[in-house]
This record gives C-alpha cells, structure tokens and sequence, in this order.
C-alpha cells in the first residue's frame, strides 16, 4: 500500500498518539467500535476520540463529553437543577453567557454557578503526590480531540481539521498541512485569517489557543482577527537559529503532540502559564426606580507560552525547586500589545499592535 502523505494521515498520526488509535484503525478492528471512547493508561496520552456530530456549533462544546463529566463526577450538583423545566438549556445558556463575559480560562478555574449548585468544569493538576486524592481528582478530566469539526453557524459546511477538548469544553484548534500536498504552515495561518471570529469556537476567549501545524513547523495565535491576526512561530529552535531539528523518529514537529499536548503538559500550561488580561469597565444603568453600576471587561490580550527549547519540569517534581525559579525562553501575549519575558528577570517588551505580521508564502518561518 502506498504511503500517505495528505493531511489526513497527518491527523491520523496525532489522534493516534493522543488516544492510541485513530480513525482509520478503528474502521478496520471489528473489535473496537469507531467511535469508542479510547482511554487510559497504554492508550496514547490518555484522550478520548471524539465525534463531529457531538459538537455544539452554538456554545462550542462537545455535548457527549460535557454532560458524561457532569454526570459522573458531580451528580448531587446537578440535581439541584433537575427539578427545574428546561434545566439542560438553562445550564448551557448561563455557561454561553459566562464563557462570553470571562472567558475559557476562568471557567475552567473557577467553575460555573447556578443559584445554590456550583459545578466544577476541570479538577486541577495536583503540585505533588502527598494527597491522592487530588490526583484521583485530575484523572477523572476527560480530555478529547475530534477531527473535522464542522464548527460554522453561518456555513456548516465549514470545518476545522482538529479540536481539542477538557471535559467537554473546547481549548485548541488546529489546522494542519503537509508539504508533501504543496502546502505549508503559511496555508494554514492564511486559512486561519479566513475564518470568521464571529463563529462562539473562534471568538476571543472562548479557546485559548489556535496552532497552523505542518510536518516542519508550527506557529500559533491567541486571536483571530481576519488579516490582522498575528502568529508567532511555537518552534523549538535549530543550531541556535529558526525551525526545528530534524527528527529521526518522525516529523519535527512531533513535540508538539508527544509533549506539549500531553495530559499533565496541557493542565500545567492552562494553570500556571496561561492567562487573559483585560480593563475593567464600569457604567451606570438608570431605571425610573434605581440606579446601579454595571461592571464588565473589555478584553485585550491573552498569553499563551511558546515552548521552551530546553525542557520545562512538572510543578511536581521534587527538582523543579520553588516556582519563581521557572525559567522560559519566551511567553507572548497576543495581540502583541504586550510581551512578557520572564527569562533571567527581564523587562516587559512593548511591540506595537499590528506590524508583526504572518510569513508571506514562499517567505520563510521564524
């Protein structure tokens, strides 16, 4: 059988290195179902295989994973709801209404309230192993990637190539080349800029992160704005110079799903070394009867850490020392109206908004 070079094996090869098996290998085991949630230890880096057809294109989640966490870590909360008409709608709604005003980053954090029942949306990664609990906790996330999500209200016909989820709740999107098809990272950051912002999955906030991947490169977005978007390259550096090294093993871009995209890599970069900063906004609001001030914020950044060439131990790791030793290449906030260098003590770097701009095709990747 020839080899394939399309996208599509492409995404065949990181969902099996995240659930332990992809699709097409699913189509052809009569012993495993295509869509049967694969998960556990042995099994990739413990995702789940998800379904485009549990994909809710209005709140951006994926239904199946969402309510099967609910279910089955926080039953007494929801029952508090169940006696309510409507309360399935009712919980989306307000998590609609929350992910717009906070963001994706708080509501993991901080969970969701609804009147007296308070539910927990992802159980944190524990700093150490003193209490099992905590670790049997943060077992119990479901994370999950789907392919091909058709994710466009307006054009359903629309899709990206994988999502990845956190019990339910949508975090990165990825559109993927392979140069072998005459298509390159630039591609997918042009196919990026196409994209309406408008759509809940791609408006700011709602995902923390948008990664253009080819076999070579990666680089990465934390706001989509048509042509305006900035990318940064997520790249691990070759020679002390642009790219990355070559990879006897596979692709140069293979860190990304086999490290950066593991369980407890993603918890520690969404916990500790991602965030979304804003300005707050106050108004007054004036009825016949009462006045009151409306607080809201205006979002204008989110950081999302570009990865690190040297290896970045686990919080937990009895030689990571104390946190303030942390040490990164770089961390960006995009749009690049700020940047944070911690490395060695150094100051905040200012760029202005909108000059960094996307390689342009046939220019080359940082």
């Amino acid at each position: 059988m020839p080899s394939q070079t399309n996208e599509q094996a492409l995404e065949a090869l990181i969902e099996k290195a995240l659930t332990g098996s992809s699709r097409e290998e699913r189509k052809a085991t009569e012993a495993i179902g295509e869509w049967q949630p694969i998960f556990g230890p042995g099994a990739g880096h413990g995702y789940e295989a998800g379904h485009p057809q549990d994909f809710d294109r209005g709140v951006a989640i994926d239904r199946e994973k969402f309510w099967r966490f609910l279910e089955s870590t926080q039953p007494a909360e929801l029952d508090k709801l169940k006696a309510r008409p409507n309360w399935e709608r009712l919980l989306l709604e307000r998590l609609d209404r929350t992910l717009k005003r906070e963001g994706i980053l708080k509501v993991l954090k901080r969970g969701l309230d609804i009147d007296d029942a308070h539910l927990t949306l992802y159980y944190s990664l524990p700093f150490n192993n003193l209490n099992p609990a905590i670790g049997d906790r943060f077992a119990r996330n479901i994370f999950s990637v789907t392919r091909q999500v058709h994710y466009s209200q307006a054009d359903p016909t629309l899709s990206i190539d994988m999502v990845l989820f956190v019990n339910g709740l949508a975090i990165a999107t990825l559109e993927l080349k392979n140069a072998w098809t005459g298509q390159t990272v630039v591609h997918a950051c042009r196919q990026y800029e196409r994209r309406s912002a408008q759509e809940p999955l791609l408006s700011f906030g709602r995902c923390a992160v948008h990664f253009a991947v080819d076999t070579d490169d990666v680089f990465m977005t934390t706001r989509l704005a048509g042509k305006a978007t900035v990318f940064l390259p997520f790249n691990q550096g070759h020679d002390f110079g642009k790219g990355n090294p070559p990879n006897p093993a596979g692709h140069r871009t293979a860190y990304l799903w086999d490290e950066v995209l593991t369980r407890p890599s993603v918890a520690n970069i969404l916990e500790h070394f991602t965030i979304l900063t804003g300005r707050r906004r106050s108004r007054w609001r004036k009825s016949a009867s009462t006045s009151r001030a409306i607080t809201s914020w205006t979002w204008c950044a989110a950081c999302w850490p570009m990865h690190a060439s040297t290896p970045r131990p686990h919080l937990s790791d009895p030689a990571f020392g104390r946190v303030g030793q942390v040490q990164l290449d770089h961390v960006d906030c995009l749009p690049v109206d700020r940047t944070l260098c911690p490395r060695r003590g150094a100051a905040a770097l200012r760029f202005g908004g909108g000059r960094h701009r996307p390689p342009q095709p046939g220019q080359a990747v940082a």
